[in-house]
């Protein structure tokens, strides 16, 4: 089975045949047999019935669930987290609810940022590839998971192939093949600005920055914990963002005012970058995608930096649709 996953530092998006799914990159401790009111009445349930999963002994909440119940919570914005607990619990809890049944075996395809695939690619196989085993809860079922093989590749590639290759992953149309194409990747932790030309890497015309959309949240929570003295976790406030609104002591305050100058900071300080690496205009690009859930927020200010710069549709998903469409073509590369 052929699995697309991009475990973000802000949100673990996997694709398959059957279906997409989306949640925070958050992993809390949690006891599962706490007192609760029952599965019908509990919102943070999810639909399929795991609200949690146990590796080697403990027990952890993942995604809404961990940002609502779990008393210690586990985030990671370290770009050697893949060497973390956290990291394995994500895949597997994406796996978990994405397979029909337990025991199949995965052909997996992911990303990491365009500076880390070298040094980190080779540790997030040796984590991943093998058997695992893990207790889904409630009730503390077995399931087990067989990952042959992972493929790791520059992350906003997925974008780009998400363009190119239809869900079957046969090439959609020549466009792009013999180009020079830009990726500007606004993820939640980095930020990816990567330049292939006739789908060979420009390496001198990749970056990979530091730089994401928590700093934006942790610049609007502080904001809002000196205006109304609320704390509200990063990852609890990107909803509100897209929303423009935050809702404090049951009514709906719009953010507006305080947001608008946040973004066009942040928004100015990724663009700089982009100009530094492709020039005014980026005129040597035939196409300029913008992508990552960063790429959605910001929108038409990172639009500013080309007169052909194209926001993609479903911009936080596209990598790992891409990831996914890669994959269909691996049978037949090896054949």
């Amino acid at each position: 089975m052929i699995v697309g996953l991009d475990v973000g530092f802000g949100y673990t998006k996997r694709v398959t045949a059957g279906g997409t799914d989306i949640f925070p990159s958050v992993v809390g401790e949690w006891t599962p047999d706490a007192f609760r009111l029952g599965a019908g009445l509990d919102r943070a349930s999810r639909p399929d019935g795991i609200e949690g999963v146990t590796v080697d002994g403990r027990s952890y909440a993942v995604g809404e669930r961990a940002l609502r119940l779990a008393h210690r919570r586990f985030v990671g914005l370290s770009r050697q987290w893949i060497d973390g607990a956290a990291f394995r619990v994500l895949v597997l809890t994406a796996l978990a609810q994405g397979l029909e049944r337990p025991g199949e075996h995965v052909t997996l395809v992911t990303g990491l940022p365009v500076e880390d695939v070298e040094p980190h690619g080779g540790t997030l196989r040796r984590h991943l590839e093998g058997e695992h085993e893990v207790r889904l809860e409630p009730g503390g079922r077995a399931w087990r998971v067989t990952i042959g093989r992972v493929h790791v590749l520059p992350q906003p590639l997925g974008t780009v192939l998400a363009q190119l290759l239809d869900p079957m992953g046969q090439l959609a149309g020549p466009e792009g093949l013999e180009a020079r194409v830009g990726v500007l990747d606004v993820g939640f932790r980095t930020t990816d600005y990567f330049t292939l030309d006739g789908l060979e890497v420009v390496p001198a015309h990749c970056l990979t920055r530091n730089t994401g959309m928590a700093d934006l949240l942790l610049d609007l929570g502080r904001e809002v914990y000196r205006r109304w003295g609320l704390e509200v976790d990063p990852h609890a406030l990107d909803e509100p963002v897209l929303r423009g609104a935050l809702h404090i002591g049951g009514e709906a305050v719009p953010l507006g005012a305080i947001l608008e100058p946040w973004l066009d900071r942040h928004a100015e300080a990724i663009s700089a970058h982009a100009r530094m690496l492709w020039g005014d205009g980026a005129r040597s690009l035939a196409r300029l995608w913008v992508t990552g859930g960063g790429g959605a927020w910001l929108g038409s200010r990172l639009q500013a930096l080309a007169p052909h710069a194209e926001i993609v549709r479903h911009a936080r998903l596209q990598n790992a649709v891409g990831y996914f469409r890669y994959g269909q073509r691996l049978p037949v590369m090896r054949a």
